[in-house]
């Protein structure tokens, strides 16, 4: 299967695992989505841990943000304004364990969450987050390294391409061929000036 990936508001490619992956590895056999079921398909590149009240300054884009609450434990209202910080700074989820610091969360946490299409993931509390870190961690760069693989196996055809004298028509055809795609190269005005691949996905380019 492909990895991932998401066209970022910059329009640029991003890859790592969607969050419903991530549930899938073994460590999190035993956690449970209670709220953002619809962004499930957001994608984690990173992991980071909550240890400091002040999180928000140090997470970043596309994170899967892990805590036990403890930074919480004397300001439990601050949970219910958590959910939608985290996804104005484009985080993935956020995978709390309940029980030692925080008991429970506050239903406009999850209501916020499911409105925001935010994962919001209760953990199991015999599972600790080194093990959760290292198994989706190291999910994340074997599709990277997939990733790159490929990248580099499309460079080299393409290179062999250009090398045999092919044009612009023969490049096209060896990138729809390489992607299983429609391909259409257009200039400036929008002149079509090669297509390559099914012509009924050419057609709807």
């Amino acid at each position: 299967m492909e990895p991932p990936v998401r066209l970022a508001s910059t329009g640029t490619i991003i890859h790592g695992v969607s969050v419903g992956e991530v549930l899938g590895v073994s460590t999190l056999a035993d956690a449970r989505l209670i709220a953002g079921e619809s962004g499930l398909g957001r994608i984690v590149q990173r992991l980071n841990v909550m240890e400091v009240p002040d999180i928000l300054a140090w997470v970043k884009p596309h994170e899967l943000l892990l805590t036990t609450g403890y930074p919480l434990r004397n300001t439990p209202q601050s949970l219910g304004r958590l959910v939608a910080d985290l996804d104005e700074r484009g985080l993935a989820a956020l995978a709390i364990k309940l029980g030692r610091y925080v008991d429970e969360l506050p239903a406009e946490m999850a209501e916020q969450a499911d409105r925001l299409g935010f994962p919001l993931i209760l953990l199991p509390n015999d599972v600790g987050f080194d093990d959760i870190l290292n198994q989706v961690l190291t999910d994340i760069l074997n599709r990277q390294a997939a990733v790159l693989a490929r990248a580099e196996e499309a460079h080299r055809a393409l290179v062999q391409v250009v090398l045999a004298g092919g044009g612009l028509n023969e490049v096209a055809a060896e990138v729809a061929q390489l992607l299983d795609v429609a391909v259409a190269a257009v200039d400036g005005s929008g002149r079509v000036l090669a297509t390559a691949g099914a012509a009924e996905h050419v057609a709807a380019l």
